[in-house]
């Protein structure tokens, strides 16, 4: 990226077929490499010259989809220093190629590794580790990653709420099957003719083995709570 001319790839797969430099997709891309080179090299427009080869497709099956690249690619091999032609991100070719074509593209672009350079790393492609390939050929489209990661955040959210009212509920009527059983539990007691203090609740309900709702033993202040509860439940009916 040191030298004077650069070359750089911009694909166009949406719009109209027609003057290249009027498609919104090509203009976008070519903004992002001029301002990039700007912010790494700090040049100026005027101190470097950047050519740009496009296509238009909407389907890459193999890289004739791609006839302008193709012809590039062909023509750099018969010149001496092994010109490269930059890309923005070339996941831009593999998220509009079949999943079962891809293969066969990266193979084919391969072939010409040394003459590819993706400016995310950025590196040639054919300095690319397995991990790097498998980024490619199992890319998405980013647009619909976004749009699926802002679903699955939303269903993520969603069940979280239903979660935390499903437990919610779920310990309210636990506690009160517990409040009216220490309610049923005291009433036996003073029928009789038992001491009913908090105390002597929580003592007789320990020894008939009821437990609180994490599995421990009653106290004069849980018992309290419990028959506190119970008293709104008989007020409520």
């Amino acid at each position: 990226m040191s030298d004077k001319f650069v070359t750089c790839y911009v694909l166009a797969w949406y719009g109209a077929r027609g003057e290249a430099s009027r498609n919104p997709a090509v203009r976008s891309q070519i903004s992002t490499y001029r301002q990039r080179f700007h912010d790494e090299l700090g040049k100026g427009p005027d101190e470097f010259k950047i050519g740009f080869v496009s296509d238009y497709a909407r389907t890459i099956r193999s890289l004739a989809s791609l006839p302008k690249l193709q012809a590039w690619l062909d023509a750099s091999r018969k010149i001496d220093g092994q010109p490269k032609i930059l890309f923005e991100d070339l996941r831009r070719l593999f998220v509009r190629c079949p999943r079962e074509s891809r293969d066969t593209l990266l193979q084919e672009l391969r072939e010409h590794g040394e003459n590819i350079i993706d400016l995310r790393y950025p590196e040639k492609l054919s300095n690319f580790n397995h991990s790097q390939q498998m980024q490619l050929l199992l890319c998405g489209s980013p647009k619909v990653a976004s749009q699926r990661q802002k679903r699955s955040s939303r269903m993520g959210k969603k069940q979280t709420e239903a979660a935390i009212r499903q437990s919610a509920e779920a310990r309210s009527k636990r506690a009160i099957a517990q409040a009216r059983q220490l309610s049923s539990l005291r009433a036996d007691m003073l029928e009789k003719g038992m001491s009913i203090t908090l105390r002597e609740i929580a003592e007789e309900a320990n020894n008939r083995g009821l437990k609180t709702a994490r599995g421990g033993t009653w106290s004069p202040a849980t018992i309290k709570r419990m028959l506190d509860r119970a008293a709104t439940l008989d007020d409520e009916t």
